[in-house]
């Protein structure tokens, strides 16, 4: 029996257009003779839902689509859709097969760490589902029911020979790994297919990589990764069997791959023409103009240089070098004045106060104003550049550099950004990103001779204890007894909490770690709870 798994990359709400794009890939793989078509959790309505499913017009507009789905034939449909039954909400999967509800699985188990906040939007069902197909009986499950053994055991005395699980797993690193080790842990003999979303959500992304265990835990099929489209296995009553697509060979090409994809469906989804953002010279920035060129193409992205008196002339000449070899525009305006003139204007007030962190912020929200200003004119997309070591100890300027629509290294460490940067090169074979923005010290030039580690640990260490607190909940003592000095873990918890309210404000990103800000990490911004060391 051929078995098709639809790798989809659905719009949240667009039920019709969701169910437009099941019903082509339906006919196109019922002319390949394929039996079941597989779509990922909550393929019609897009997910996550949040409150959208509370709106007046959704279940109208849900069984509209669900009719037209209906008019499929000689092909079963498993959709994954949300049901309304009795004005009760459930996560379901309706199996459709001319015309006919064969089933309606409602999902059952609801993992408190959800991403989703299923808890408050969904009812939860209390029956084991499966159904038959040419002599074969198929049980469904949907997302985490599947690492749940009673479930799956329930599923096993209804004689199931395989189970259909409908998946949108969140991707973070090695997620896709971890999701089959846990299967295997529990499968005990039962040959599984699991079809995942892809593409980004806010800052959600979905890497598809649908795959098939058989019965001993082995993958025999996989999906690619990162990658829409219809792909077709098949069983043999014993076993799913089919092409195992290769996955990317190294941490820093998945990552970059993910970002790409998050960035471009961010700007497509909500309807963005192009991109634009401040190039500084410097890594961070450099590293999102080679997401961005690549996500939505250099000749829909435009870059701002904006040079003071603090920026070495490296800085220009680099950031103009990337642009030219890009093939990217970009405008040259420089600070300086308008600075002198807020300097100007502040200075009575300021009289008999020493410079410090205020005149620095200052030119930041300088260049936050202006970019704010070119993206309201021209329309596009505001790009902002920080990465996770910088949010996370608060090194980024609040209504300045940290101005824009999306972040799209948001969730990436310093360190990080710096192996990506050097896999672009590699991958280009040539200077992408000029290898002395990668070379030099980072810095953020808001005054003469500055580098980052004049504030900051270095990044190696830095990133290493931010690791340890966010991942592993490590305690300031935990950090110490692994060997990190005292004082720089004593001055990283301190920022690491009192910067809660600058990301509180800040743009979303796409989550690619085990604990992303925003979507993982729920601090109060009020709080006095203090990790002291003893």
């Amino acid at each position: 029996m051929k078995i098709a798994v639809l790798q989809m990359n659905p719009r949240v709400g667009a039920l019709a257009l969701n169910a437009k794009t099941i019903i082509e890939s339906a006919v196109s793989a019922q002319k390949s003779g394929v039996e079941i078509l597989l779509t990922p959790q909550m393929a019609l309505s897009g997910f996550p839902l949040g409150n959208l499913c509370y709106q007046q017009q959704f279940e109208k507009q849900l069984q509209e689509a669900l009719q037209q789905l209906k008019t499929v034939r000689n092909i079963t449909l498993l959709i994954g859709a949300p049901a309304i039954i009795d004005s009760k909400i459930f996560n379901a999967v309706y199996v459709l097969r001319d015309g006919e509800v064969l089933a309606c699985h409602l999902k059952q188990y609801i993992s408190d760490k959800s991403l989703f906040n299923e808890n408050r939007d969904f009812t939860i069902g209390n029956k084991t589902t499966t159904f038959d197909i040419n002599g074969t009986r198929l049980g469904i499950l949907i997302a985490e029911e599947i690492e749940q053994i009673d479930l799956i055991e329930n599923i096993k005395k209804e004689n199931a020979n395989a189970i259909l699980c409908l998946d949108s797993m969140p991707y973070y690193l090695h997620s896709n790994d971890e999701k089959i080790d846990a299967i295997r842990k529990i499968a005990n003999g039962m040959p599984i297919l699991l079809s995942n979303a892809v593409g980004g959500q806010d800052d959600l992304a979905f890497a598809g990589s649908s795959f098939a265990l058989n019965a001993q835990g082995e993958v025999t099929w996989r999906a690619p990764f990162c990658k829409e489209g219809l792909f077709e296995l098949d069983w043999n009553q014993q076993s799913f069997s089919g092409r195992l697509s290769t996955l990317p060979e190294k941490v820093e090409e998945e990552l970059y791959t993910v970002l790409v994809m998050a960035l471009r469906d961010y700007v497509t989804k909500c309807g963005f023409k192009s991109v634009c953002l401040g190039l500084s010279g410097g890594l961070d920035s450099a590293l999102v103009l080679a997401i961005a060129a690549d996500a939505v193409g250099a000749k829909k992205c435009e870059v701002f240089l904006m040079p003071s008196q603090y920026t070495a002339e490296l800085s220009n000449s680099a950031a103009i070098k990337m642009a030219d070899g890009l093939g990217v525009k970009y405008t040259t305006i420089p600070i300086s004045e308008i600075f002198d003139t807020f300097n100007k204007s502040l200075s009575q007030r300021f009289e008999g106060l020493p410079e410090d962190v205020t005149e620095e912020n200052l030119q930041a929200r300088i260049r936050g104003t202006l970019l704010m200003a070119l993206s309201n004119k021209t329309g596009a997309l505001l790009l902002t550049t920080g990465n996770k070591s910088e949010v996370a100890m608060g090194y980024a300027t609040l209504y300045g550099d940290m101005n824009g629509g999306f972040a799209p290294i948001k969730d990436i460490f310093k360190t990080q950004a710096y192996a990506i940067s050097r896999w672009i090169n590699e991958r280009a074979g040539r200077e992408i990103i000029p290898v002395e923005i990668i070379e030099r010290a980072p810095s953020a030039e808001l005054r003469f001779n500055q580098t980052d580690q004049d504030s900051l640990p270095e990044y190696e260490v830095l990133d290493a204890m931010l690791s340890e607190l966010m991942e592993h909940n490590a305690s300031a003592e935990q950090l110490v007894s692994m060997g990190f000095n005292q004082d720089e873990v004593a001055k990283t918890v301190k920022l690491l909490r009192q910067a809660e309210y600058k990301r509180r404000q800040g743009a979303i990103g796409p989550k690619v770690s085990r604990c992303a800000f925003g979507v993982d990490w729920h601090q109060q911004i009020c709080q006095q709870f203090k990790d002291t060391l003893t």
